[in-house]
């Protein structure tokens, strides 16, 4: 991300702060034009001091056939106005950020067989007397076909398999393998095989696999009804690496089974806390962690023990902590 804040304005991540998560987007944008494509930075800056920064990035995409253009470019049709030269106006942002909304509920309407004359009022009022499960399926269509992912604050983050994503690339990628499933299959029968926890049986019948399958199979045979406890811990460390949205008025929380189950119940004041978000957050970060064997741990009894075995945890200048706060509540025999 910039630090210059110059290259912020001229670049569009100024603006981009107006709305939580697309500066992650923008940047991979940029990535993929100056990395992927090897545009030089003189040619980009060119096209700024032209006043053309969007017609320059239109032309780098369409100079690649469709199906080689990734998921940003969808996305920066939605957003192109972060680079339209206009300085940042918090009015504009919203009526933009409004605007978006609704191209997002349409779009989202059609591709799943709605009524092209449907207006926005029309499709709330449909969407809102749909069941949750299929409303949840609608959502996550929305949130695709603009070309991002779910927020990891939203259920969608583990109902359909995000959270099994254990870095950027993997989360990416199955965003990708999502909308490829999608122009395949009809929504009825997305709706149907995530009511019936059997979207990894619905990619496999469409031929569409995903790199991290064992971790994405196991969330996704739970959802939408349960799922270990290790995901919604996962979840909240995501949600710990993510800008929170602006309607989020207040910290993340571990939901209550992890907040039991990974030792948070124990905690007496905020320093234990902070340490049990510092050990999972090096854990799942930095030494990326198997969640299935770190569920496993736990059932048995011998969190404490695995946590050990990793370099990073300093374990001596707080061990009385550590032994207290993971501690396990259950025993083998009520989980097993």
């Amino acid at each position: 991300m910039p630090s210059d804040m110059q290259a912020r304005i001229d670049y569009g991540f100024d603006k981009a702060l107006a709305i939580v998560g697309i500066d992650a987007q923008l940047l991979g944008l940029w990535s993929w034009i100056c990395v992927c494509r090897a545009i030089p930075p003189q040619e980009v800056r060119r096209w700024r001091q032209q006043g053309r920064l969007i017609e320059g990035v239109k032309t780098v995409f369409e100079a690649v056939p469709l199906s080689q253009r990734g998921v940003y470019y969808a996305w920066f049709l939605q957003y192109q106005w972060l680079l339209d030269g206009t300085p940042h106006d918090e009015s504009i942002a919203s009526k933009n950020f409004a605007a978006l909304v609704g191209n997002m509920l349409i779009a989202a309407w059609r591709f799943t067989g709605g009524s092209s004359n449907d207006t926005a009022a029309k499709i709330c009022q449909e969407m809102n007397a749909l069941p949750l499960t299929r409303r949840a399926c609608y959502d996550l269509y929305s949130v695709l076909i603009c070309g991002s992912s779910p927020h990891p604050v939203r259920t969608l983050w583990v109902d359909f398999g995000f959270v099994a994503a254990m870095n950027g690339v993997e989360e990416d990628e199955l965003r990708a393998k999502y909308m490829q499933l999608i122009e395949v299959c009809s929504f009825g029968e997305f709706c149907t095989a995530y009511e019936s926890s059997s979207i990894p049986a619905l990619f496999e019948r469409y031929g569409v696999s995903v790199s991290h399958y064992r971790l994405f199979l196991d969330v996704m045979a739970g959802t939408p009804s349960d799922n270990k406890s290790v995901w919604d811990l996962k979840q909240y460390i995501d949600i710990l690496a993510s800008p929170v949205p602006e309607h989020v008025d207040h910290p993340p929380e571990p939901f209550l089974i992890a907040f039991v189950d990974y030792g948070f119940a124990n905690c007496k004041d905020p320093d234990d806390s902070k340490l049990l978000d510092d050990l999972y957050k090096k854990l799942f970060w930095d030494s990326l962690v198997d969640p299935l064997e770190l569920h496993e741990a736990r059932v048995r009894g011998r969190l404490l023990e695995y946590v050990k075995k990793f370099k990073f945890v300093k374990y001596s200048p707080h061990a009385a902590k550590y032994s207290r706060l993971l501690k396990s509540r259950h025993s083998v025999s009520v989980l097993a």
